[in-house]
């Protein structure tokens, strides 16, 4: 299906104005998946549903800990809601690795989006980051994952259906949430923070980072889709 506009309804948008400072021209061009690609991305198969356990205090848990205790999405969406407090710029929420972000406790969508995508890749999850550009140029980003009945999000606003495709979970976002998307990517965070060791199976910099802010890699370059289903260029919000 290919992605089509969505017309504009009038409403309050739920989700949050970042900061341009954080997308200046300095920052590294991030690696996007091309949509051509996107259908490859491989579903986890979900077992019997684990209970959340309501009395964790993910406070009183290391960062090491709460990756372990988190197994399933509706586990890491539950951690969301507890855990991090919603701001509405980067001034009071850096962008920061997990392990930083969880002392931290506060966030905006992309602190959202990183933080589900930690807790849930040791269980085979992809860490993907589905991020959009709106009409009024305000930017947002969810964790993006697929399942055998389809593609679904986690982050400050969540998506709890599964649909067949992204283009069907991007159009109706807008639904759900009144924002208007112009266009959208998809990035691996495996393939655009390196390594802390000189291995693959080494501590991941955007889970273990120090200061990812300083780094200034931008995740708002995007190959823009056309209603035709062509691709353009990748380029810079």
């Amino acid at each position: 299906m290919a992605f089509k506009t969505i017309k504009n309804l009038a409403g309050k948008s739920l989700v949050s104005l970042l900061s341009l400072a954080f997308f200046n021209q300095s920052c590294n061009i991030c690696k996007t998946i091309p949509h051509a690609s996107l259908e490859s991305i491989p579903s986890i198969v979900t077992e019997n549903k684990i209970p959340i356990d309501t009395s964790i205090n993910y406070k009183n848990l290391s960062w090491e800990e709460a990756i372990d205790c988190v197994k399933t999405p509706e586990q890491a969406q539950n951690y969301l809601d507890k855990h991090l407090t919603f701001v509405k710029t980067f001034k009071t929420a850096p962008h920061e690795s997990f392990k930083l972000n969880h002392l931290n406790g506060k966030g905006v969508c992309v602190n959202y989006a990183l933080d589900a995508a930690a807790l849930l890749q040791d269980n085979g999850y992809l860490p993907l980051i589905l991020g959009f550009k709106s009409k009024k140029d305000d930017y947002h980003a969810i964790f993006l994952y697929r399942t055998e009945k389809g593609f679904s999000a986690l982050g400050n606003t969540s998506v709890d259906k599964s649909y067949k495709s992204i283009d069907e979970l991007v159009e109706d976002f807008h639904n759900l949430y009144d924002y208007e998307p112009t266009g959208y990517f998809v990035m691996n965070l495996d393939k655009n923070f390196q390594s802390l060791e000189k291995t693959p199976i080494g501590p991941k910099e955007w889970i273990t980072g120090d200061n990812l802010e300083n780094k200034r890699i931008s995740f708002w370059s995007y190959t823009k889709i056309k209603k035709d289903n062509s691709e353009n260029k990748l380029s810079d919000f």
